[in-house]
């Protein structure tokens, strides 16, 4: 499966869409929408930005920043909503706004529900990335090549 199945299948989880839904106030039903619309959008961005040496290394360093060993509805319980909102704006640069607008209108929420939503989950989509190239990494050198292969994961993910 690759990552980005695993990480909607995760967050769409009955247990994540509660956590989330008594986080915001927001019914399952349309977290599970929100999900299975920015997941993509997100996954994407980041093999965007890890296309560059500069953005992989970034990258790398915030999946450092962001290993975890709670579970997925651990992190949710106790989401960083800060934390979120300044990965997102890693992610998407600029154009934020515009992102939160786009899957608002496919979703039928506001943009700042969306906001409320993603940013409960970009630690959690740090974290489980984390765990995926430390998974994959297993028994290899770590020289430092981490970033520079990380572009090729995320790809292989975005499939």
């Amino acid at each position: 499966m690759d990552f980005l199945n695993m990480l909607t299948d995760m967050f769409k989880g009955s247990d994540s869409t509660q956590v989330l839904s008594e986080n915001t106030g927001i019914s399952a039903d349309s977290i599970g929408k929100v999900i299975s619309t920015a997941l993509p959008t997100i996954v994407q961005a980041m093999t965007d930005n890890a296309s560059s040496s500069e953005g992989a290394q970034s990258l790398y360093n915030a999946l450092v920043q962001h290993q975890t060993e709670k579970s997925l509805t651990e992190q949710l319980q106790n989401a960083d909503t800060e934390d979120g909102s300044k990965i997102l704006g890693h992610i998407f640069g600029n154009s934020v706004s515009s992102e939160y607008d786009s899957i608002a209108h496919d979703t039928g929420l506001s943009s700042g529900q969306i906001g409320n939503i993603l940013s409960s989950v970009a630690p959690s989509i740090l974290s489980s990335l984390s765990s995926a190239v430390s998974n994959m990494g297993s028994g290899q050198e770590n020289s430092g090549s981490g970033a520079s292969g990380l572009l090729g994961l995320l790809s292989a993910f975005n499939n």
